[in-house]
């Protein structure tokens, strides 16, 4: 059983969802090898985050490379969430099955890049909020995100994001850590 803590908070966002609360240990790296690091982890899942009135998607996008031959750079793009999104995310809560589903990441006109082409340098993580070329965005929630799942959808991700630190060698024996 996952061990709880002051650190893992349930609140609802603005489309009356159960969220996570945003805490900066949600976001650093989990070890020391690559398939531990957060920015390794959007190759496979998106992650939003929201304040007390807007909500944002963070996912990667691929640079196609500059010459034949060359390696595509992992870029990470930050956009907001239309209200067009929000209605729908909170008709899915009041009247489920009954609009289309959000596909993760989200596509136009369904959100709208505020920082485009980012490093992973350039995302500075506070305990409250995010800093992104001077410009800072207060955080309350969060959520991963598996892409090609619909944005509005619980699923297996919510017990590991609300109890992120559970020790994922706890049924494990100690020659196989």
């Amino acid at each position: 059983i996952p061990k709880a803590g002051p650190d893992r908070v349930l609140i609802f966002d603005n489309t009356n969802r159960l969220r996570q609360a945003y805490h900066i240990n949600h976001i650093r790296d989990r070890g020391f090898e690559e398939k531990d690091f957060t920015s390794t982890r959007f190759q496979n899942e998106c992650l939003y985050l929201g304040s007390g009135t807007d909500r944002y998607e963070l996912a990667i996008i691929w640079e196609e490379p500059t010459h034949p031959g060359g390696d595509r750079m992992p870029l990470w793009q930050w956009s907001r969430l239309t209200r067009q999104a929000i209605d729908i995310l909170i008709a899915d809560v009041l009247f489920p099955d009954t609009l289309p589903k959000l596909t993760v990441p989200l596509q136009p006109p369904y959100h709208e890049v505020v920082c485009p082409g980012l490093a992973w340098n350039e995302l500075i993580w506070d305990t409250d909020s995010v800093s992104i070329r001077g410009q800072r965005f207060p955080l309350t929630t969060m959520e991963w995100k598996k892409r090609g799942c619909a944005l509005g959808d619980q699923d297996e991700y919510v017990e590991r994001d609300f109890f992120p630190d559970a020790d994922p060698y706890e049924d494990k024996d100690d020659d196989e850590v």
